[in-house]
């Protein structure tokens, strides 16, 4: 964590390991116990995490022996802490922390971590999300640690850690999908099947996979997601899965088969009490009859499912089911109708939904290049692709590149045009619906170089 950007991976010679074991080695008990247990916090750590994480009751003098530790220079204390009414100290070198970490049998470690666990859970209160990663890492390591010292019952620490991916996941969505999604294989690992968790994990998955624009895993994720929920007999979690698998083969260029699906969830959905999965399934459906041109059969249909969406429905649901109406109603000839992919995008905001505020910035700049030209669009497509890069939303950025290929184009950019359409190309897992916009644009710029 000490070392310049890049020389990460120099390895500290063993000469200098064995200085600083052999500085810890001398230490008084309270004081070698305390640095060891400290050094499994992080490069940070605080006096109420060590105590938290020592064998209870407590008999170590926590305060001095961290005192005696900064005089030995071996931690040093910082002015600010992260939690309040807590010290907050911090490792004088990356290798004092690691080889003080080394020295503790795993059995220990993994306890220890488990206790770290719930100390950050406690401490942080209504800020957990700001936690959640190093939550999930802790608990990921006990049962690591614990599985390695051949313990048969851990049933409890698999439960803890796949609760904290899953927790992790959810709040890297707004900052992060690769992370997102890091978190949730994590969490599948430890789910074998026939569990009943693991159709939700399959379905959660699939949708970071449809963020993170990997549309062939993303498809059969969703597919072994739906045998699962069936199986399990969970109808909401078959539906869902079911509306985002219909995406995905919408955005595969697979329309007709998009349009089965999504008939055959709205038909056995239908015959249950309504829920969030069919609110799904018919704000997915309106989209669809936007997108085909059919803006009249669009209108009609959202006019008879929009309460079934607004009572039933997430705010994804809600928002694709105003801009399909918003669409439709733009499609023919209503200015005005660009106001909902306003709102939209300011909903989508509002939630911090990484996928739900790309979307809603590649939708808007579709409607005001429509109506207003590509001078209008540019900026609001660009300020979506900017926020898709910073949190690896791969979907909707190769959406986003698509669309300023046709911006640029219009705009007379050609080379800006023929950069994005080279970066979409690049990525070998992309959505089939792109192909005929990249070759379009291709084939009119090398038209129009030609004097055609």
């Amino acid at each position: 964590h000490d070392r310049p950007a890049g020389v990460a991976d120099l390895a500290i010679p063993d000469t200098v390991q064995a200085v600083v074991a052999s500085r810890i080695d001398l230490l008084d008990p309270e004081p070698k116990t305390v640095i060891q247990t400290a050094s499994l916090v992080g490069k940070t750590f605080w006096t109420g995490a060590v105590e938290a994480m020592l064998d209870e009751p407590v008999d170590v003098d926590v305060g001095g022996a961290l005192r005696e530790l900064t005089r030995r220079e071996l931690i040093r204390r910082e002015r600010l802490s992260t939690f309040a009414g807590e010290t907050e100290y911090a490792f004088t070198h990356s290798v004092v922390r690691d080889v003080a970490s080394s020295r503790i049998p795993r059995a220990l470690r993994a306890v220890r971590h488990h206790r770290a666990a719930r100390w950050f859970e406690a401490t942080s209160g209504d800020r957990v999300s700001d936690k959640a990663e190093v939550i999930a890492h802790h608990d990921a390591e006990a049962l690591r640690l614990m599985i390695a010292t051949d313990t048969e019952e851990v049933t409890a620490l698999v439960d803890r850690a796949v609760a904290s991916h899953r927790r992790a996941a959810e709040y890297a969505m707004a900052l992060d999908v690769s992370a997102q999604v890091a978190h949730l294989e994590a969490a599948l690992e430890l789910v074998p099947g026939g569990d009943p968790r693991r159709g939700r994990l399959l379905y959660e998955l699939g949708g970071a996979y449809a963020a993170a624009g990997t549309a062939e895993l993303g498809a059969k994720t969703l597919h072994e997601a739906r045998v699962e929920l069936r199986d399990a007999g969970d109808l909401e979690g078959w539906g869902l899965a079911t509306s985002l698998l219909a995406q995905f083969l919408w955005v595969s260029g697979r329309p007709d088969e998009a349009d089965a699906m999504l008939a055959e969830g709205s038909d056995v959905l239908s015959q249950h009490p309504p829920g969030p999965a069919l609110a799904a399934m018919l704000s997915r459906s309106a989209g669809a009859l936007w997108l085909r041109g059919a803006s009249q059969e669009a209108l009609d249909y959202v006019s008879r499912h929009r309460h079934v969406v607004e009572v039933h429905g997430d705010v994804g649901a809600r928002q694709r089911m105003m801009s399909a109406e918003g669409g439709a109603k733009f499609d023919a000839g209503d200015p005005t109708a660009v106001e909902p992919f306003r709102q939209v995008l300011r909903m989508a905001i509002e939630a911090d939904d990484s996928m739900a505020v790309a979307t809603a910035y590649l939708n808007l700049g579709e409607q005001l290049r429509t109506g207003w030209g590509a001078g209008e669009a540019i900026p609001v497509h660009e300020r979506g692709l900017e926020l898709a890069v910073q949190r690896h939303t791969g979907g909707p950025e190769q959406f986003l590149r698509g669309s300023l290929a046709v911006d640029y184009f219009f705009a007379g950019r050609w080379d800006d045009a023929l950069d994005q359409l080279s970066a979409v190309e690049q990525i070998s897992d992309r959505f089939s619906y792109l192909e005929g916009a990249i070759t379009g644009v291709r084939t009119m710029i090398a038209a129009g170089r030609r004097g055609a």
